[in-house]
């Protein structure tokens, strides 16, 4: 990491205000608790650079090739969820996630980056493998599917802030700072909330543990860009 968390945007880092959750609450804590991994995220040049969209258009591609490999597995792991989820409602919330995560963020890789195929970066494995593991239960599961739903909506409601005529990357800020994008990671924050309240001390702990190590690949994999 470079600098400082304050180059992206105003109250950036420590706030949380994007995505608001009740402050007893499971996700609030824990949102919390990775304040300095969310500082660390903003003071990369990565970051920096798309906000201001100074970033060298090679990194930006290289990026979306590790990202369109990681949604390939995430999706698959959000359909876990679904078949997981307790109610019917939850249940097509993960999948509509699923198909989300290919059909419409795909979408953007692809006019980015054509048909190209990339092998996975040792980042975007230990990202994915982690996800896979985590579906031992449903709480663990939607903790660590959490982290990539709020961390992209604060960066993109807060980045998309910057955006101006020209930008290069402004579709990306675009989809990530929409507001649809923005409710359904309250949804998603509610459900792991929920999930939380009916697991026991154990359980519970493994929530945090598996959105802590969710929230530090998140790092690991911007940084690597």
């Amino acid at each position: 990491a470079a600098g400082t968390a304050s180059g992206v945007a105003a109250g950036t880092a420590g706030g949380g205000a994007v995505v608001t959750r009740p402050a007893a609450s499971w996700s609030a804590q824990v949102w919390a608790a990775a304040a300095a991994v969310r500082a660390d995220v903003d003071a990369l040049d990565f970051v920096r650079g798309l906000a201001d969209g100074s970033l060298p258009r090679e990194t930006f591609l290289r990026y979306l090739a590790q990202d369109a490999l990681y949604l390939g597995e995430y999706s698959r792991v959000l359909a876990k969820a679904s078949a997981l989820a307790p109610n019917s409602e939850e249940q097509a919330f993960w999948a509509r996630a699923a198909e989300s995560s290919i059909v419409e963020e795909r979408r953007l890789h692809e006019s980015h980056l054509g048909t190209a195929s990339n092998a996975p970066a040792p980042q975007t494995l230990a990202y994915t493998n982690h996800l896979h593991a985590s579906a031992r239960s449903y709480g663990e599961l939607v903790a660590a599917l959490l982290p990539c739903f709020w961390l992209y909506t604060d960066l993109g409601v807060r980045l998309a802030a910057r955006r101006h005529d020209g930008h290069p990357y402004d579709d990306w800020l675009a989809m990530y700072g929409d507001p649809g994008f923005t409710a359904a990671t309250a949804r998603a924050a509610e459900i792991a909330d929920a999930a939380a309240r009916e697991a026991g001390p154990h359980e519970r702990a493994r929530m945090s543990a598996a959105f802590t190590r969710s929230m530090e690949h998140e790092r690991e994999f911007f940084a690597r860009a």
